[in-house]
């Protein structure tokens, strides 16, 4: 080892003594927290300091504090955080001790100040916790009543003063809410630190009202609320009066003895504060002998036992007045006697009432007498009950009822009440019957109480009824009616019949007095004995003759025999009596005329008319038969029984006599005794029977157009087979379709020639179809028909002509050299015309600017070629906008072919386009914010866009999600167009266009983003529209009145409701945010002083915010409930009358009248007399309800003063409260007798009288007398109505001086058939006497109603119909019965009158129906047939005649006639008859082509029976069951394909099968085409119309035949009718396509043959040739084979792409080509290069044009006036609806097409311009509803 040098150790040996002195350093602090600030409001946790030391060694240091709770560090950190909260006010600052240890364990300390910041975390202090203080009551307003009210404030970092406040809110909410007005705060000095001030008083006080206040303040600072009640106490001063707090009525009941004490009133003094003695007594010395109270305790007595019936308690209650005294001194006693010391109240005694009397009759028994007649409701005479019950209220109330006979008797009233007058009424006349019995009925009435909590107590009476007879049974007869047969020659006296009746009345009313009559037609000639009731004939000379009985004049009499009781002069009934006279053979048969004369054709056997003779013999018994005396030819014979004449052989014109055309024969009629004579005259008719035939059926002749007029063409001939010498023979000619002006017909000879001014023209009709007839003259006229074809040959002298003469085109200036711009349309009417194309002068053009262009500057001939064949119109040198704007070309068209050669001329004018390439674009701009609720064209911002090439077109708004934007057409200025509601929509957008005005139009978008911000623009809304609510009156405060609810669509603070009431409404408070309502404190309801209510309540918003604070109201309606709180009063305390003891019973003498303020049943008076208060016999009553007094009983004899009381009470005499009142009547002693009744001589008498008689008819004379003298005797009539005396009523009027009484009214007995008057005979003193009688009027019946069947609510009669009837139903099977059944006809008439008869006075005219007149009854007379009728309507008329011969002629509407009524029978279906097929044998075709299922035809049954339905079946002929049938429709379908079936025929045999058994078969044949055997007819009609008349179409060519006149086809089938296929492979609706194929029947007529396609085509040709006419009528337009094919492209989408790939390939060898070039010549190679972009920016080869294959784009029928694009065009293939899509583009030419296939969205640019139609082909087709387009579109 090397030893180490000595400068080495030494070295090392400093230096580690360097490092042991300085590590004993200690640390030392930079941050040691010294006059640190910290709030006092700082959290616990929180970091407040970061300690920070270095040194003490190489290690860490470790931080500590010592010396305080408030602080803790973080040893290894140094951040010192917060351990407790610290508080400015106790310690402003604190001192702490920090320490840093080193890691050589070397310690620094240092002790540091913290300055705590005060924060405002102190809330506001009131001087004391408990503020209170006392004011008196009777203070004066701005007294101070606290004077030193301190709030301070701990901190001294708030900014702001305090303020101190009442708090009003909860004020209000508290039991003192008027505690703010009440006391004022005054501020005497306010900073940050402090509020001094005091408390005035600033309104009255009334310590008994309120006796404390509590006055909520709240001190702020700024941050913090304190809250403190400020209790305030009122004094109180000696000036209330006494204050009752008990004084509720007194309810007993009867029956307390005397001395009882019943209860007790307590007064307390108004003052609580000291308060005085109170002692009690009555106000009114009345009571004083009946009850006592006590003066100190208030205690009341009775002093005398309680008898609710004692004349002392008559009134059921006693009122007490109360007075209360303060006691101002007991020594010497000295009471309060004014309104501060005394206090007065009313209460009221009432003594309810017990059971304890029982109802009583006076007197008990009763005995009247009644007729058996008398009518209901009436009462029975002289009889008048009096109940009473002593007892009130509901002890007093009973019913009255009958123990027995209650269905013939009533008592009215039925319940009573305390004394009620009653009565007994008739309940049922019709059990009342003197014949049956009884003859007496003794009955009780029973009064029974009904509402007693005790047991019920009765009373009864006894009343005997006698019962009268009267005359009140009418006669009958022994039977229904009588009918009997006599001959005609019966002499006088013969007996024909004996008519017997019996009446059930007793004595000359009954059998013993009946009496016989005859009236009718025949009286002169029968008699009837009256007594015995036989019928005799009449004695006359001539039996048989004249004016006696004959049979031939009159073989029935209907007349009526009349029964009548009384001997003669009662009631009287009526039946019909029916003599049938016999014949006797007395008179010869005669002929209803000597002559008859009638025609017979050629070859018949029977004239026409028929001649039937008719000889007529007025002898019923009389046989007549007829025979040919005379016919010279023997050719006649006529029919023995029915008198028709006929020939016994075909008769012609020749068997006529001489040839003359007439026979003349005579026939006799006999009937055995008489035999007279007729002749016969009858004419033959000859007949044409033979037609003209024409030589030939077709004429065909040629002529050229250029033939003049009058020029003979041909010669039609036609022979008839009739004589010439008859007009059958003779023949005229004329041409009946077809000649169009054109020919004429010679109508003797048949030539046609030219008309005079006859012209023709082989371009508009190349063929004349005529039709010639041939008719002769003969009747019926004759006729035979021809076909003349006349065809017009060519010739060329017609010049072409351009269509139109002038025509235009646009084309853009940037289109390659060879661009086909137009294509010139020419035509020549002539045939084989060739044209030829030529550009000529003049030539002009303009420029832009409109000036003409200088040729030497710009050869403008140069600009453009024509194709000289086809007329197309190209691009010869590049254009230039800029030098010519519009060119105008003169062109020619010539015809080569015509000699010499022909020339049209027209214009071109072609419009050179500038192409624009420049989208405009938005300048910049900021979303926008715009407040909600902003008026309808408020500016929102305007959107500004431009354009390098041209001006800005328009602004449009593209999506506008919410509706609300518009923006301005020119100007893009961007608007509210509909409400904002922020509630709704908080943020919206909307997208912007912009165009500009170049062409193409090219457009921009953008997207503007909009906030809404949110305004307080929505009211409350109350939940209705008004409140109504109702409660009690006198409700307390407090009391829950309703809710009221309102909401508010705002959001926020604006969308919070609260409720206040109107400042001045005292009566209600309300819950300012639940919206409930209370009766306030205090408040007086009074329903009497105010009924309704109405208090407005306001709602309103933000309650933050008063600024925008919205308001609505509302009305609460409140009606106040009624309470029985008032009692009634009567409008004067005492009522006198002064009467006659003579006033009849019943009268009303005097009314009283009582008031309520109460309301409803609490106001419903009940009156009453008072028991025991005078009138003990009871002479008066009051009525309860109306206060009316009466007489109750007689008065006669019994002169005075009466006095009593009276009562009301309420509640409908069960309320508390009553009220009383006097009466006092004088009955003064009477000085003159009542009137004495003579006529009627006994009361309630009846007397009869007819219905339908006349106004004014007399009735009865009545009569009374009277002994008095001078006016006393002198007697006036009327009649009581209801209690009141008149001398008319509705239905009579009486003489007030004769008594005579009148009708008033035309009498209706089925409306009313009895009336009794209350006759009143009245003297004229003072006052005066009457005396009344009851009469009874009995209305007796006339036959004046119709039988009427039952009706609807509309008034028309109910239809008749029972159930359905079979088919097969049995003849003289009954159908239904009228009589008893709910059809029944009735008669309102007496039984007399009411027999109805029926009768069909319509709708069985085929006689299938009788109906028996008596019941009714409907019998089937033939046999039904429900095919043949399923419904028969009868009119049945319902009528009182048996015989009544005027039914049918008096036939009315159903609707206005109720006698008459429908009955409809209803027939129900048998299966009787079979299906039948509609034809006897179908046919049609399906193609081999035809999918699986395809419909071929449909066969149709039809099965007159309605049972079930009909299927459908294949019987044979289903070769493997290749055709199927739906069983169900008819339809025949294919069931496999039919590729393998061309050309043959399936013979189908079909069956129709009905729900039974029965069927029938048909034939049907399917014939199967092929496109090889079809032809397709072009039709200028479009497939939907020609589908509709396919038949037609088809009906006309089966109708087409051969020369040798067969038909061509037997069948001709379509398989297909579709839209016209144009040359292009387009289609149009206008036009249809036709595919047919034709049938005949091969000779052996087994089987069919199918035309093969050439054949057909042929015979098509052939027959359109011939009949063009006919053709030209089915719209045929071209015959074409069925299975041709078209040389044209279909434009699909696949085509496109296509061409598009070969456009793309001849690109690329352009491209190739231009780099070869480029190599050759370097001189060129800017030009290639410009030529080569341009190029590929327009897509176009100049040598495109060139390529022949092309040509399938260059449609010559077409016209192309779209304007040619610079840039590439794309298509569009768009799904869409026909309403959506643009019309489409005419195809042109072009270089490129690019394919863009996308969704039919909504296109935002604006659909291209329509072009225009082509005219020389049909329109285009339209797609179907939804299919793919292409759009053209330039962009």
């Amino acid at each position: 080892m090397m030893k180490m040098l000595p400068w080495v150790k030494t070295l090392c040996g400093i230096s580690i003594l360097i490092v042991i002195v300085c590590g004993q350093e200690p640390p030392r602090f930079i941050n040691d927290m010294s006059n640190v600030r910290v709030r006092e409001d700082t959290t616990v946790g929180s970091v407040v300091y970061t300690l920070l030391a270095e040194g003490g060694g190489t290690g860490p240091i470790t931080y500590g504090m010592v010396e305080t709770d408030k602080f803790f560090v973080d040893r290894a950190t140094g951040e010192v955080k917060l351990r407790r909260l610290l508080d400015y006010e106790t310690n402003p600052q604190l001192f702490v001790t920090v320490t840093a240890l080193g890691s050589n364990n070397l310690m620094a300390q240092r002790t540091s100040k913290v300055i705590i910041v005060d924060a405002n975390d102190n809330a506001p202090e009131f001087s004391a916790d408990t503020l209170s203080f006392t004011v008196s009551e009777d203070a004066a307003i701005g007294t101070v009543a606290y004077d030193s009210l301190v709030i301070t404030d701990l901190d001294v970092s708030n900014s702001g003063l305090i303020t101190l406040v009442c708090n009003t809110t909860k004020a209000a909410a508290s039991p003192y809410p008027d505690v703010c007005n009440k006391f004022k705060l005054r501020l005497k000095s306010v900073s940050n630190k402090d509020w001094r001030g005091s408390i005035y008083l600033d309104g009255t006080l009334d310590y008994e009202s309120k006796p404390f206040y509590q006055m909520p303040l709240t001190a702020f600072d700024g941050r913090f609320y304190t809250d403190r009640s400020l209790e305030i106490s009122v004094l109180n001063v000696q000036d209330a009066p006494p204050r009752f707090v008990k004084t509720n009525d007194i309810n007993k009941p009867e029956g307390i003895p005397a001395n009882t004490i019943l209860d007790y009133v307590q007064a307390i003094d108004g003052d609580s504060d000291n308060p005085r003695q109170i002692i009690y007594q009555f106000t009114n010395n009345g009571t004083g002998n009946k009850f006592s109270i006590n003066m100190t305790t208030g205690n009341i007595s009775n002093n005398i036992a309680l008898d609710r019936e004692s004349p002392e308690f008559a009134l059921g209650y006693e009122d007490l007045g109360i007075i209360a005294r303060e006691v101002i001194s007991n020594n010497p006693p000295v009471y309060g006697d004014d309104p501060q010391t005394t206090a007065k109240i009313s209460i009221r005694v009432n003594i309810y009432d017990v059971n304890d009397q029982a109802p009583t009759f006076n007197p008990v028994n009763y005995e009247v007498t009644i007729p058996e007649d008398i009518p209901n409701k009436t009462p029975l005479p002289n009889l008048s009950l009096r109940v009473t019950d002593l007892d009130v209220g509901p002890n007093g109330v009973y019913t009255l009822t009958l123990d027995q006979y209650t269905n013939e008797f009533e008592v009215s009233p039925g319940t009573g009440q305390g004394s009620t007058p009653a009565i007994i009424l008739i309940r049922n006349t019709s059990l009342i019957d003197y014949e049956r019995g009884p003859r007496q009925y003794v009955m009780k009435v029973v009064a029974l109480e009904t509402q007693t909590e005790t047991p019920q107590q009765s009373g009864t009476a006894t009343v005997t009824v006698n019962i009268l007879d009267v005359n009140d049974n009418l006669p009958q007869f022994t039977q229904p009616n009588f009918e009997e047969s006599i001959l005609e020659t019966a002499p006088g006296g013969t007996s024909v019949t004996k008519i017997q009746a019996t009446d059930p009345d007793s004595g000359i009313l009954g059998t013993a007095g009946i009496r016989y009559g005859l009236i009718g037609d025949g009286v002169n000639l029968f008699r009837i004995d009256p007594t015995s009731g036989v019928v005799f004939v009449e004695n006359c000379p001539t039996p048989g003759a004249g004016s006696c009985i004959d049979y031939e004049k009159k073989h029935r009499y209907d007349m009526t025999v009349t029964a009548r009781d009384n001997n003669g002069l009662g009631q009287a009934v009526t039946i019909n009596l029916i003599i049938n006279i016999l014949d006797v053979n007395d008179n010869p048969p005669a002929f209803t005329t000597s002559d008859y004369t009638s025609y017979i054709e050629e070859s018949k056997i029977e004239p026409s008319p028929v001649v039937i003779v008719t000889a007529n013999d007025p002898d019923s018994n009389s046989q007549i038969s007829y025979s040919v005396i005379a016919d010279p030819t023997n050719l006649w014979q006529i029919d023995r029984n029915t008198g028709k004449v006929t020939a016994k052989q075909p008769i012609f014109y020749r068997d006529t006599p001489a040839n003359q055309g007439f026979f003349i024969i005579t026939v006799q009629a006999t009937d055995g005794k008489f035999n007279p004579t007729a002749n016969v005259k009858i004419f033959v008719i000859d007949i044409n029977d033979n037609v003209p035939v024409f030589e030939s059926t077709n004429y065909r002749e040629v002529i050229s157009e250029t033939t003049s007029g009058n020029v003979y063409v041909l010669t039609v001939k036609a022979n008839d087979k009739d004589s010439p010498t008859t007009g059958a023979g003779i023949i005229d000619y004329s041409i009946e379709i077809g000649a169009s002006g054109k020919f004429v017909i010679n109508g003797t000879t048949g030539v046609i020639s030219t008309s005079l001014d006859a012209t023709f023209d082989y371009d508009l009709t190349r063929m004349y179809n005529m039709t010639v007839k041939a008719r002769d003259r003969g009747r019926p006229q004759q006729t035979g028909t021809c076909y003349v074809t006349i065809e017009i040959t060519d010739t060329n002298n017609k010049d072409p002509y351009f269509t139109p003469s002038t025509q235009r085109a646009d084309v853009y200036e940037n289109v390659a050299i060879g661009f086909s711009v137009h294509k010139m349309r020419a035509a020549d009417p002539d045939d084989n015309s060739v044209l030829n194309f030529f550009l000529v002068e003049p030539i002009s053009a303009i420029t832009p600017d409109g000036v003409p262009v200088d040729r030497s500057n710009y050869d403008i001939t140069q600009l453009f070629t024509i194709n000289q064949q086809t007329g197309d119109v190209q691009t010869k040198i590049k254009l230039d906008r800029d030098r010519a704007s519009v060119v105008t070309l003169t062109v020619h068209v010539v015809d080569v072919t015509a000699t010499p050669q022909q020339t049209g001329t027209g214009n071109l004018i072609i419009n050179i386009l500038e192409y624009n390439d420049q989208h405009p674009q938005f300048l910049p701009y900021n979303n926008v914010t715009i407040d909600e609720e902003q008026p309808i064209g408020t500016f929102v911002m305007a959107l500004l866009a431009t354009d390098q090439d041209d001006p800005i077109a328009e602004y449009q708004i593209i999506q506008n999600p919410d509706n609300f934007f518009a923006i301005g057409y020119q100007t893009g200025v961007v608007s509210i167009s509909s409400r904002v509601d922020f509630e709704e929509v908080e943020f919206s957008q909307f997208t912007a266009q912009v165009w500009d005005s170049g062409t193409p139009r090219l457009g921009n978008t953008t997207t503007v983003y909009v906030t809404i911000r949110n305004i307080n623009d929505n009211s409350p809304i109350f939940n209705q529209g008004a409140y109504t609510v109702r409660i009690p009156e006198n409700s307390k405060g407090g009391k829950f009145v309703t809710n009221v609810f309102a909401t508010d669509k705002d959001k926020g603070d604006y969308g919070v409701v609260r409720y206040a009431l109107d400042s001045e409404e005292t009566r209600f408070t309300i819950n300012n945010i639940s919206g409930e309502i209370f009766v306030a404190p205090g408040a007086k309801l009074d329903r009497e002083e105010l009924r309704e209510l109405d208090i407005q309540v306001t709602a309103y918003d933000s309650p933050l915010d008063a600024v925008v604070r919205r308001f609505s109201t509302v009305t609460v309606y409140i009606t106040l409930q009624d309470e029985n709180d008032n009692p009634p009063k009567f409008n004067q305390p005492e009522y006198l009358q002064q009467i006659i003891e003579t006033i009849p019973i019943y009268t009303h003498v005097l009314q009283v009248f009582a008031t309520d303020p109460d309301d409803g049943n609490n106001a419903r008076l009940q009156f009453s007399k008072v028991p025991g208060s005078g009138d003990p016999d009871n002479f008066f009553a009051i009525e309860p309800t109306n206060g009316r007094i009466r007489v109750d009983r007689s008065l006669l004899r019994n002169s005075g003063t009466y006095v009593f009381h009276i009562m009301a009470r309420d509640e409908g005499g069960s309320g508390p409260f009553n009220s009383t009142a006097k009466v006092t009547i004088i009955v003064l002693e009477a000085t003159n007798s009542p009137p004495e009744w003579t006529i009627p001589p006994l009361d309630n008498m009846t007397i009869n009288v007819l219905e339908e008689q006349y106004l004014g008819m007399l009735v009865y004379d009545v009569e009374a007398k009277d002994s008095d003298r001078n006016d006393n005797g002198i007697i006036d009539y009327g009649f009581y109505v209801n209690g009141v005396y008149t001398t008319i009523t509705n239905e009579f009027r009486i003489n007030p001086i004769t008594g005579v009484i009148r009708a008033e009214k035309v009498y209706d007995r089925e409306t009313r058939d009895r009336y009794l008057l209350l006759l009143v005979a009245r003297d004229r003193g003072d006052p005066f006497l009457e005396t009344t009688r009851y009469l009874s009027i009995k209305i007796l019946d006339v036959n004046d109603n119709d039988p009427k069947f039952p009706t609807n609510s509309n008034g028309e009669t109910k239809e008749i119909q029972f159930e359905d009837i079979d088919e097969n139903k049995p003849v003289n099977s009954s159908l239904g019965r009228l009589l008893g059944s709910s059809f029944e006809a009735k008669d309102i008439d007496d039984a007399q009158y009411s027999k109805v008869f029926y009768y069909i006075i319509s709708g069985n005219e085929k006689g299938y129906f009788r109906l028996i007149p008596e019941t009714g009854d409907l019998i089937l007379t033939k046999r039904l047939d429900r095919e043949e009728q399923s419904v028969y309507l009868l009119d049945i008329q319902a009528t009182n005649n048996i015989s009544d011969y005027t039914v049918i002629r008096s036939r009315r509407r159903r609707a206005m006639d109720p006698s008459i009524a429908t009955w409809r029978i209803q027939i129900k279906n048998a299966n009787d008859v079979r299906p039948d097929f509609t034809q006897n044998l179908y046919h049609g075709c399906i193609s081999v082509r035809s999918s699986l299922g395809q419909s071929i035809l449909k066969v149709e049954a039809v099965d007159a029976d309605s049972v079930g339905s009909v299927t459908y079946s294949i019987q044979q002929g289903n070769r493997d069951n290749a055709i199927g049938i739906d069983s169900r429709s008819g339809v025949l379908y294919n069931a496999v394909l039919m590729n393998s079936y061309g050309g043959q025929t399936f013979d189908l045999k079909l069956r129709a099968t009905d729900q039974g058994t029965l069927y029938h078969n048909t034939t049907a044949l399917i014939f199967v085409t092929e496109p090889t055997r079809q032809v397709k007819l072009v039709l200028k009609q479009p497939a939907t119309e020609v589908r509709q008349f396919f038949e037609q179409i088809k009906k006309s060519l089966q109708k087409l035949t051969l020369q040798n006149g067969d038909f061509i086809f037997d069948y001709v089938c379509a398989t297909q009718i579709v839209d016209h296929v144009l040359d292009d492979g387009q289609t149009t609706s206008i036009w249809s396509d036709v595919y047919i194929s034709g049938i005949r029947r091969n000779y052996n007529g087994a089987s069919y043959y199918i035309y093969p396609t050439t054949e057909l085509l042929n015979l098509l040709n052939q027959q359109r040739s011939a009949n063009s006419d006919q053709f030209d009528m089915l719209y045929i337009q071209n015959i074409e084979a069925g299975n041709a094919e078209k040389n044209y492209l279909d434009r699909t989408p696949t085509m496109v792409v296509m061409i598009l790939v070969i456009i793309l390939i001849i690109l690329a060898l352009l491209f190739l080509l231009l780099a070869c070039w480029c190599i050759r010549s370097r001189r060129k190679q800017k030009e290639e290069r410009l030529r080569y972009k341009s190029s590929f920016r327009g897509g176009y080869d100049p040598s495109f044009q060139q390529v022949p294959e092309f040509k399938i784009y260059d449609n010559s029928g077409f016209q192309n006036d779209e304007p040619v694009p610079r840039e590439p065009m794309y298509a569009k293939v768009g799904k869409g609806r026909l309403d959506e899509r643009a019309p489409e583009p005419i195809p042109q030419q072009i270089d490129e097409i690019n394919v863009e296939i996308r969704d039919a969205s909504p296109d935002s640019s604006p659909p291209p311009s329509p072009p225009p139609s082509p005219k020389d082909t049909p329109r285009l087709s339209e797609p179907a509803e939804e299919d793919y387009r292409i759009e053209t579109e330039v962009m």
